[in-house]
């Protein structure tokens, strides 16, 4: 487990915590300390901590596997797969196996409402052009627009090896909460009536934990239910990509229920300076 050594803007952060909350998961770590460990889990190959950027495993990953057979995931904003073309492009073009993104919002609205959240303590305005645009491209149309649809012709991210996976497909695959309760646990309800531990298998009380704060915050978008946005994502690599690294290409056949299909687009972006002052 690594992170960026890249920071996102100020305002972009709020945004994302009023989402997810601080640690990603609701706000579990405040409302739910019982599931907080005092150290970091260790002894699983599977699992390791570091300190080194993200973008630099991931690096050394690519360069140690064979050649275009790392399959990468990105469930969040495209800052560290940025990072990795800008850091060593050769290896990137050459090396990297399918990627398949979960982001974006192509003919649906987003799932971000810049009147409401980027009107933040920054100093940040409405930008009434970001209103069909999915949270993990907000976060930074920047690296979007390095990637995939770049200034000079040749410098972006290989648009063959790239799958996107907008809010088109993904938000129409949804978890039912009252599905959730009848069928995994019968005490689920929300923040207001936090998961209690008591009788419960210890992945049943950490997943009502965290889906009490999603379920609010869908509630208050007329929903019910959880749209299962990065499963889709990981539940397509799954399905394609033993299939995609025989032949990396979009028109390549994909698992039985998948289609591709080439798409064109802009990302505009918009900068807006600030001057920030003590009012005394």
């Amino acid at each position: 487990m690594a992170g960026s050594s890249f920071s996102l803007l100020p305002c972009l952060l709020l945004i994302l915590s009023k989402i997810t909350a601080r640690d990603g998961l609701g706000g579990i770590t405040e409302r739910h300390p019982e599931l907080n460990t005092d150290s970091a889990t260790t002894g699983h190959s599977w699992f390791q901590l570091t300190n080194k950027p993200g973008a630099s495993i991931a690096l050394d990953l690519i360069r140690s596997y064979p050649r275009r057979t790392v399959t990468y995931l990105v469930l969040g904003p495209l800052t560290n797969l940025a990072t990795l073309l800008r850091l060593d492009p050769t290896t990137v073009h050459d090396r990297i196996g399918p990627v398949f993104c979960m982001g974006g919002a192509l003919d649906v609205p987003g799932n971000t409402n810049p009147v409401s959240e980027c009107e933040c303590e920054f100093g940040c305005h409405p930008i009434p052009s970001l209103k069909c645009v999915a949270v993990n491209f907000f976060a930074d149309p920047f690296a979007v627009k390095e990637l995939l649809t770049p200034t000079e012709p040749g410098t972006g991210f290989p648009l063959d090896r790239f799958f996107l996976l907008p809010l088109d497909i993904t938000t129409r695959h949804q978890l039912p909460f009252p599905f959730y309760k009848e069928n995994v646990d019968p005490d689920f309800h929300s923040t207001v009536l936090p998961s209690k531990s008591d009788g419960k298998p210890p992945i049943v009380h950490f997943t009502s934990s965290f889906f009490e704060k999603t379920r609010e915050v869908m509630m208050g978008f007329g929903s019910d239910a959880m749209e299962l946005h990065d499963i889709v994502a990981v539940w397509c690599a799954i399905e394609n990509s033993h299939i995609l690294l025989q032949d990396l290409s979009v028109s390549s056949p994909l698992a039985k229920g998948w289609k591709a299909v080439k798409r064109e687009f802009a990302v505009e972006r918009c900068v807006r300076r600030h001057q920030l002052y003590d009012p005394d």
